[in-house]
């Protein structure tokens, strides 16, 4: 008989809760155990800006070498020694190469994103002219699209396109060698130039 006011002890409901709040115990734990490792392992992977900086000599190398690519094919067509046909192949190439190419860099700067705070204002201004310069290339690319029949609107466009390179890669310069000198370390010359607004590899 029930007794009012009384509450009856049960010992299965009594270790029921206790098993209830034991798991739900343990799986915080778990949780907070997973998040912590993740974001350690997202803070290994973060890189100040100086080091992801000293990372863009290899993607300078090759815009570099794909401005000369860029320039002989262009050079050959408007000279008339490739015809339109070969020439559509080679922007398809080109746009290839360069979708590629960025695909690389954002998917890098993804894995190994920079430590917030950690950029001066040369770090800013370099990195920032990679990025210029490979928006550049991939506008160029779809500007030749655009007026490989009109030869003489697409010289005009690429003389100005190529204006603007010569600007992205003084300023990539500019921000190496102040980089350089606030590590303490002789900044030895690039082996390109730019000269007529075409990035070209140097004589000297």
């Amino acid at each position: 008989m029930k007794r009012e006011g009384f509450t009856y002890y049960d010992p299965k409901k009594r270790a029921i809760k206790r098993a209830v709040i034991a798991v739900i115990a343990l799986a915080l734990i778990v949780t907070s155990v997973v998040l912590i490792m993740k974001y350690r392992k997202e803070k290994a992977k973060e890189q100040n800006a100086t080091e992801w900086f000293l990372k863009q000599g290899k993607y300078l190398d090759n815009l570099m070498l794909y401005s000369q690519n860029m320039d002989n094919i262009t050079s050959l067509y408007l000279s008339g020694e490739i015809a339109l046909t070969d020439f559509v192949v080679h922007l398809r190439e080109l746009k290839g190469e360069i979708n590629l190419m960025r695909a690389d860099y954002d998917g890098y700067l993804k894995e190994h994103p920079v430590i917030l705070g950690s950029e001066t204002a040369a770090t800013k201004i370099g990195n920032e002219a990679v990025v210029g310069l490979m928006d550049t290339y991939r506008e160029m690319v779809d500007m030749l699209d655009k007026y490989k029949t009109d030869k003489e609107t697409l010289a005009y466009n690429y003389i100005a396109y190529s204006q603007v390179i010569t600007d992205y890669l003084s300023s990539y310069i500019a921000a190496r060698y102040s980089v350089y000198d606030q590590l303490g370390v002789k900044v030895t010359p690039l082996p390109y130039k730019a000269t007529d607004g075409v990035a070209e590899k140097s004589s000297n």
